[in-house]
């Protein structure tokens, strides 16, 4: 999963720095696994939630993404 480079400033002709979260949770046979990309929204603003989405790896291996 990519995000743009960490050193891009906001305003720049590029998309600002960006990071994934990943939170993995649930129990055998029953496992969660959540993203949020964050990321800085203008100049001196600490970084903040952009995206955040459920994602499924059902048990036959196909993997299902939901927003």
């Amino acid at each position: 999963v990519g995000v743009a480079a960490a050193g891009q400033a906001p305003g720049g002709k590029h998309p600002a720095a960006q990071y994934n979260m990943f939170e993995i949770g649930g129990e055998r046979g029953h496992w969660r696994l959540s993203l949020t990309r964050r990321g800085l929204t203008g100049p001196a603003m600490p970084p903040s939630d952009l995206q955040s989405m459920d994602l499924d790896v059902p048990a036959d291996g196909r993997q299902l993404v939901r927003s």
